[in-house]
Parts: C-alpha cells; sequence; structure tokens
C-alpha cells in the first residue's frame, strides 16, 4: 500500500513538472542580422533648367525727320509791268521733276505809250531751271523764245509783219505761302520787231531790231 502510494506522489510530481514545462514559453529563436544591402549612389540633382539670356538692345533715340511740304507742280503767271506797257500776257507753268518747269505764255500787246498805231499778238515758250531749292522757288534761270505778229500805222506808213525774239534771264522766285508766287530777273535778248510796209514815199520798215536788256517780272497763282 505504501508503494502504491508512493507510486501515485511520483506520477503527480512528474505530471507538475510536465504541466509546468509546457506553461513556461519557449525561448525565442535567435535573431539573424539582415543581409546588408548595398549602398546605392545618391541619383545625381539635376540643376533646374535655366532660362536663355534675355539680350536687351538699345533703343536708339528717336530721329527727328522734317518732312517738306510738296511744292505746288501749276501755275498761272502774268506780268504785271507789262500790263502797264501795253503787253498783256498770261501764261501756264507746269513743273517737270525737281528742278526744271516749262511755261507756255500767249500775248497781246497794244501800244499806248507812243504815238505809233501798233499792236500784236504772239506767244512764248521759255523753260526755267531752278538750282539749291525745288522748283518753283528760289534762284532760276531761263532762256526763252517768242513770235508774234504786228501791225502798225504810223503816220502816213504802215506795216505788217511776223517778228521774235530770243534771250535768257537770271533771277529769284519767290514762294508766299502756298497760293503766290513772286519772280523777277534781268538778262540780254535779241529782238526783232522790225517790219515792212509802204508810204506815201514808197517802200518804208516799222519797228526795231537788236539786243536789247529783258526784264523778268511775274506774278503767279500756284497749286
Amino acid at each position: 500500500m505504501r508503494k502504491l502510494s508512493l507510486a501515485l506522489l511520483v506520477i503527480s510530481l512528474t505530471h507538475s513538472s510536465v504541466a509546468a514545462a509546457q506553461d513556461e514559453p519557449l525561448p525565442a529563436p535567435p535573431l539573424e542580422p539582415a543581409p546588408a544591402q548595398p549602398l546605392l549612389a545618391p541619383a545625381p540633382q539635376l540643376a533646374p533648367a535655366q532660362p536663355p539670356p534675355v539680350i536687351v538692345q538699345p533703343v536708339p533715340p528717336p530721329r527727328l525727320v522734317l518732312v517738306h511740304p510738296v511744292p505746288p507742280r501749276n501755275g498761272i503767271h502774268f506780268n504785271p509791268l507789262g500790263i502797264a506797257l501795253g503787253v498783256i500776257g498770261i501764261g501756264y507753268e507746269r513743273v517737270f521733276g525737281a528742278h526744271i518747269s516749262l511755261r507756255l505764255e500767249g500775248q497781246y500787246t497794244r501800244n499806248w505809250y507812243t504815238g505809233n498805231n501798233v499792236w500784236g499778238a504772239g506767244g512764248s515758250l521759255r523753260p526755267y531751271v531752278f538750282f539749291f531749292r525745288p522748283a518753283p522757288g528760289g534762284m532760276y534761270i531761263s532762256p526763252f523764245a517768242s513770235v508774234a505778229y504786228a501791225q502798225g500805222e504810223s503816220g502816213m506808213a504802215s506795216a505788217r509783219g511776223v517778228g521774235w525774239s530770243v534771250g535768257g534771264t537770271i533771277g529769284y522766285s519767290w514762294l508766299l505761302g502756298r497760293l503766290v508766287n513772286l519772280r523777277a530777273g534781268a538778262g540780254v535778248q535779241y529782238l526783232s520787231m522790225e517790219v515792212s510796209g509802204e508810204s506815201t514815199y514808197g517802200q518804208t520798215r516799222i519797228g526795231m531790231k537788236g539786243v536789247l536788256p529783258a526784264l523778268d517780272l511775274s506774278l503767279g497763282f500756284v497749286f
């Protein structure tokens, strides 16, 4: 009986030891170090894109441009001195190019200051060449040619025929505003206004011929 009790006690102790051993936590397995990761080179840092440099060109100062008005190209002219001497003439002038113009003029002559009854009608053609300024202003030189029919009576004689003259003048032309043109000049001409006629004494000649001064005075309206 004692042997049986002793055996049970041994079994009981053994069972308690096994139970206690089962209740105790198992020790954690040792941690193995993680494999070393290769060190990666840091990615290069890209610099932000820079905008292209702005080149500022110096701005030149504004240029002052003088705009000259366009000179008139047409004109109607007359000679106030000729009217005083009995020569009524009117001419049309046209500008061609920068320094050249051409005038065509018609005239009627009635000499009131002599005792002779003389009248005539004719025309003239004269170019103008202007210097230093655009036409029709400034200094000019002007050759001319004219032709006229004349008829006259002197006492007991009468005559009729054709006369002519050629010459040239040099002068200056002023543009007064935009409408008025005044010219004055002087020169020389060869005049042949001598015509043949009849008188109570036979054949006669009336008029004049030779080298004479030429005056150029005209007042015009330009446009």
